[in-house]
């Protein structure tokens, strides 16, 4: 009863805690999210749209594990594409938390921000439960938990709850201890699920977990004979937790296998890996530093400071994988340790290092409490009232870092169900079918666009209709022919086209510009057009058939395009194109910002061109490039999408993304066709004046 009555206390402060040091996230959790601000990465990603894309991820779980389980990673985004779930963390290791409170409220905003806060007094919690064990000092516990649960380094993510899973790491060295040194099961199988649920919250938190456990086993095996003794049992725990999660994460290894999921770039790396010394929990730094001396003398009376020990190793190796694959010390550039971890599988794709700081902030706020623990029992000794001083100050500490963190908090209002357009509400009630939401944004051609398309991700968790839009950390390999095909709309081909392949269904339209009268009559496949709030809705007949439908989610040794045209490379004699602008391009563009230009292209060879496939391989494409006035250097170039295949004599008008370099001054803009990266001989091109930030371009 003891027992009870302790954790019962622990999860009443931990609760009260979390709820103060987030104030006042529990007072608008039905309609309020956490602001992210601003994003100096927001070229890469932007936080808004994470919080976006975490409300769909976790309403998504819950929705197919209820409805259809073995469907789970075929959610609704990027239709038709499949296993998109797997295109982002798929977080499922939240639901113990989540989906109690989903299915009681039914309210995706709520169940999101609840979990949210729960992550907050289960990383109090779990700290202090690590602490305690080792020391049996609940204000040293107590200060560590604060520590961890409200550093700068969960503070400053909490627009990304998959990353706030990190709760799981303070129990990994303890169930570790536990395991070593008590008979039973119990140990071993709680170790194993802590991994699990670790990797399954993020796999960012995964590869964490295993790398933090690998190195308390290493550190502890020296100095800790029960370690030695029971190695194996230990090892066949993290066996069995990596056997599961493979299981679980197969849709990924297939994405990879496929391309979808590729390597960061080194230049990403690099602008996501941490600075020397900012760690994400200063405070705990400094306290565990200035404490270090009496950490040692912490455990209780029997225990191999080895484990201390393994606190330190965990926060410098932490900190040193957060600094990502190079380290500068005193202007040479060395590798990081971070290089040695991308041989593990699927370790290529890890795009922020700086997220490894999530073992110094474990290390090191562990560490701290150790430290205090220590420093009360050495006083104590000293003085009869200095270890009550030295609780008492380890207690105040811990209650001004909890009034400290709520300050900087803000929030922002968040669409529900009585706040969403009413197009959503509307689109709930009607026949099943695939949406497409116009204007439509490219999130891997427009990424300063993402939110919105990020924002209608959220949206469809009102309707759960298969979306055409989407948003998510990559994207399938069909989303490139579907975006070429919805932005050369209204051309009536393009539709037909879309239909076939897609069987969409029903066209969201939020801009008056984008007039449905212009894409066809009802022979066209448009049955309705439907005026709903502020949208409009064109309801399109079912296809007759999805004919195109198979070819293009199975590309692979597919000597044709999905429409039948030959995938070869082109001779010279079928390269012959007739290029002009369907509409006057901007005289003056930003550095960096994506825009589009209408082009129209006309095949005049005697060949059929392909432009319609998932690969890109072998496909006629539209190429631009950017050249310094009168010296025709080049010094940007990319290329973009054909909406389809193009017969001899036929023309269609593409919008083209065309990206701008970051260098300001005039530019020469050449646009023109290729294939395989081979441009064609006919070219179209325009003066353009790259503006720097902060000028009004002319015009």
């Amino acid at each position: 009863m003891r027992v009870v009555g302790t954790l019962a206390v622990l999860i009443a402060v931990s609760g009260a805690i979390a709820v103060l040091g987030t104030w006042p996230m529990a007072a608008h959790l039905r309609t309020h999210v956490v602001d992210p601000g601003s994003d100096p990465l927001a070229a890469f990603w932007s936080k808004l749209a994470d919080v976006h894309l975490t409300l769909w991820i976790l309403a998504w779980d819950v929705h197919a594990l209820t409805t259809a389980p073995t469907a789970l990673f075929d959610a609704n985004i990027f239709h038709p594409a499949p296993h998109t779930l797997a295109l982002s963390e798929n977080l499922l290791g939240a639901l113990p938390a989540y989906l109690p409170l989903a299915l009681a409220w039914r309210d995706p905003v709520l169940a999101h921000q609840a979990t949210l806060l729960f992550t907050f007094a289960a990383a109090f919690l779990a700290m202090a439960l690590l602490v305690h064990d080792w020391t049996g000092s609940w204000p040293a516990a107590g200060l560590a938990g604060v520590l961890f649960s409200f550093s700068g380094l969960r503070m400053g993510q909490l627009h990304a709850i998959h990353l706030e899973g990190n709760y799981w790491l303070p129990l990994l060295p303890l169930f570790a201890h536990r395991a070593a040194h008590r008979s039973g099961a119990v140990w071993p199988v709680l170790l194993a699920v802590a991994l699990v649920l670790s990797t399954l919250h993020s796999y960012y938190l995964g590869y964490a977990a295993f790398v933090a456990l690998a190195l308390v086993l290493a550190v502890t095996a020296l100095g800790d004979a029960q370690v030695r003794a029971r190695f194996l049992r230990l090892l066949g725990a993290a066996v069995v937790a990596a056997s599961v999660v493979l299981a679980l994460s197969w849709p990924y290894v297939v994405a990879s296998d496929r391309g979808t999921i590729g390597a960061a770039s080194v230049r990403l790396l690099e602008l996501s890996s941490a600075r020397l010394g900012r760690t994400g929990a200063t405070a705990a730094a400094v306290l565990a530093i200035a404490t270090l001396p009496w950490a040692v003398r912490s455990l209780r009376s029997g225990e191999s400071p080895v484990w201390v020990v393994a606190l330190g190793v965990l926060a410098v190796a932490g900190h040193a994988l957060a600094l990502g694959p190079a380290v500068t010390v005193g202007g040479l550039r060395l590798p990081g340790p971070f290089t040695v971890l991308q041989a593990l599988p699927g370790f290529g794709a890890f795009r922020a290092p700086l997220r490894f700081n999530v073992l110094a902030a474990v290390g090191l706020a562990a560490l701290a409490g150790c430290g205090v623990a220590g420093l009360a029992r050495s006083a104590g000794a000293w003085r009869h009232r200095a270890r009550t001083v030295v609780d008492g100050c380890a207690v105040v500490l811990a209650i001004v870092t909890v009034a400290l963190s709520s300050r900087a908090l803000s929030l922002r209002p968040v669409e529900t169900w009585s706040t969403i357009p009413a197009v959503y509400r509307w689109l709930a009630t009607a026949p099943p079918g695939p949406v497409l939401e116009l204007p439509f944004r490219d999130v891997d051609r427009y990424p300063l666009e993402r939110d919105e398309e990020a924002r209608r991700t959220y949206r469809s968790v009102y309707h759960w209709h298969p979306l055409l839009n989407g948003y998510s950390g990559y994207t399938p390999p069909t989303y490139a022919p579907v975006s070429a095909l919805v932005r050369a709309l209204p051309d009536p081909r393009a539709l037909d086209v879309l239909r076939r392949a897609t069987g969409l269904r029903w066209i969201v339209l939020h801009d008056d510009s984008a007039e449905p009268a212009g894409w066809g009559s009802a022979g066209q496949g448009i049955a309705a057009v439907h005026r709903v709030g502020e949208a409009r809705v064109v309801e399109l007949a079912p296809p007759e058939t999805l004919d195109l439908l198979p070819p293009l989610l199975a590309p692979r040794g597919r000597e044709t395009t999905p429409l039948g045209t030959r995938l070869a490379v082109l001779p010279a004699t079928a390269q012959r194109a007739e290029l002009q602008f369907a509409a006057p391009p901007p005289p003056a563009v930003y550095p960096g910002v994506t825009f589009p230009i209408a082009l129209r292209v006309r095949n005049v060879s005697d060949v059929a061109w392909p432009a319609f496939a998932a690969a890109d391989t072998h496909l006629v494409q539209v190429g631009y490039r950017w050249e310094e006035p009168g010296s025709g250097t080049a010094v940007l170039s990319g290329w973009d999408r054909l909406p389809y295949d193009l017969a001899p004599g036929e023309s269609v008008t593409a919008s083209v993304a065309v990206t701008p370099p970051q260098q300001p001054g005039p530019k020469r803009l050449v646009l023109g066709l290729g294939q395989d990266d081979s441009w064609f001989p006919a070219t179209l091109d325009t003066a353009v004046v790259v503006v720097p930030p902060g000028e009004i371009p002319p015009g």
